[in-house]
């Protein structure tokens, strides 16, 4: 039975980013787990204390990082699946709700596709009417998965491996790059820390792909959406955290859709490398 770890990072500093929490939780709950076993763990990078004792209650497995970024919490939760031998490692956001057989299939998808290194779950939009908007609320279960799957991953909701994280951090270890293995920290404390691992993927040698057998829906910067002090500060951080990836790599990602293939994705082979080696 593969076994797997459900990293859950949270901000909580409103009710509501309590309430969205749940609601993720409760799809985990509900959605089929028949050809795995899995743990959850919340990793809070900030927490008014307030709400500790609620997001203990949550999960068995609760963390409370000092320092507020989504890469220092999705490297606390990959940390602690590469210690404890989990064969499957997934990073979700906490303002989603699965497909009740979104999980199975993730699983099911990286068991029969091992030419990919990364498998993401698929975004269902939908057109929020009444009946879309009845179908969230019961997690989906009144839409039907598809069959395709490409190559433009998804970071609302994805999953690794220990080997990849061994990997990359074994073609890495002799580069410029800050955090081999792992989601670069300087991100922080939020946005282009994506990009730049699906970066380091492919620069790498390895592929990333996308499922449409696996569904979620996803709300969609809730984080910053009810916190105003969060939303204000992040206009600042947003561009400190572009102009860092751009001298890492070389060109600007911000509000593109970049093909794999595109001859600006390898125009530095390794981070940094218009710059001199001290």
């Amino acid at each position: 039975m593969n076994k797997m770890l459900i990293v859950v990072p949270v901000y909580a500093s409103y009710d509501l980013h309590i309430e969205f929490t749940q609601k993720t939780l409760d799809s985990i709950a509900n959605a089929s787990h028949i050809n795995h076993e899995y743990d959850v763990m919340i990793v809070s990078s900030f927490c008014k204390p307030m709400y500790k004792e609620t997001l203990k209650s949550m999960a068995k497995n609760c963390v409370f990082n000092e320092k507020n970024g989504v890469s220092i919490a999705w490297n606390t939760g990959i940390r602690y699946g590469v210690e404890n031998k989990y064969d499957y490692i997934m990073i979700i956001n906490n303002d989603l709700v699965f497909h009740p057989l979104a999980l199975d299939n993730i699983v099911k998808f990286a068991q029969e596709h091992k030419e990919f290194d990364y498998w993401s779950c698929g975004e269902w939009k939908g057109d929020n009417n009444v009946e879309e908007r009845t179908a969230i609320n019961n997690y989906l279960k009144d839409v039907p998965v598809g069959e395709g799957f490409d190559e433009h991953p998804h970071f609302s909701s994805f999953m690794i491996t220990p080997s990849l994280v061994e990997k990359l951090k074994e073609k890495e270890k002799l580069t410029k790059e800050p955090y081999p293995g792992l989601f670069d920290e300087t991100f922080a404390p939020a946005y282009f820390e994506d990009n730049d691992f699906h970066q380091r993927l492919l620069v790498n040698g390895f592929r990333a792909s996308k499922t449409a057998t696996a569904l979620f829906y996803h709300y969609g910067s809730r984080s910053i959406g009810v916190d105003n002090d969060l939303f204000i500060s992040n206009r600042k951080t947003y561009e400190i955290n572009r102009t860092y990836f751009m001298r890492k790599w070389g060109y600007d990602p911000h509000s593109k859709v970049i093909e794999n293939d595109d001859s600006i994705r390898y125009k530095f082979i390794k981070p940094f490398e218009n710059e001199r080696t001290k």
